[in-house]
């Protein structure tokens, strides 16, 4: 809750009023929910965000330096932010972008930091996560986030449905789960998420 009040009261003035409006939001969900990235902390949504078929971006950026870097399959990317809508997180207004997952902590919080981004993008355009599912235990992955590099190394990577929200939920030791839609049927749906997890190795 104190880091909420900090971003609110120190970055108002630079933000829309859009974006002030979700910060308060934000703050009331936590009251009730928890902090964000609480170990084990159920979260207000349903299902894992849809990550295929992307369109305009509009979403706006919160943050003056939130990149996502993964040099084993060349992704280099701006993290913007997915608002809940309903009951998942909203990536309709994204394409080549990553999106940080509203309520799952943020680097340096030392808990689950979530990101998500496009599979495919309408007619089959390769999102920025096509290539998610070659990577192995032990690469590298690269978070700047406002100043500050954190460096993650690949521990797991699984398949599971999209009502399994508890990838997304708090961790007791700082990592970052990846995530994007995957097994498509051929009928405009995505049958499953692909995750990909990794631990914080640096700083220690």
């Amino acid at each position: 809750m104190s880091y909420l009040l900090h971003r609110l009261t120190t970055r108002t003035r630079a933000l829309p009023a859009h974006l002030i409006r979700r910060g308060i939001l934000l703050m009331v969900v936590v009251f009730v929910f928890g902090a964000a990235g609480e170990p084990g902390q159920a979260l207000p949504v349903g299902t894992l965000p849809l990550l295929g078929g992307g369109g305009s971006a509009t979403s706006a950026q919160p943050f003056e330096e939130f990149v996502l870097e993964i040099p084993e399959i060349g992704v280099s990317v701006q993290v913007q932010e997915a608002w809940v809508v309903g009951d998942t997180w909203d990536f309709s207004g994204f394409r080549q972008e990553a999106a940080h997952l509203e309520l799952t902590a943020y680097p340096g919080q030392g808990s689950n930091v979530v990101i998500g981004a496009h599979y495919e993008l309408a007619n089959f355009v390769p999102g920025p996560f096509i290539a998610l599912d070659q990577l192995q235990a032990g690469d590298r992955i690269n978070v700047v986030f406002e100043g500050q590099t954190f460096t993650y190394e690949v521990f797991n990577t699984l398949q599971v449905h999209p009502s399994e929200v508890y990838v997304a939920y708090g961790t007791s030791q700082e990592m970052l789960t990846l995530l994007t839609c995957y097994s498509y049927d051929g009928q405009g749906r995505y049958a499953r998420r692909y995750v990909v997890q990794a631990r914080l190795v640096e700083p220690a």
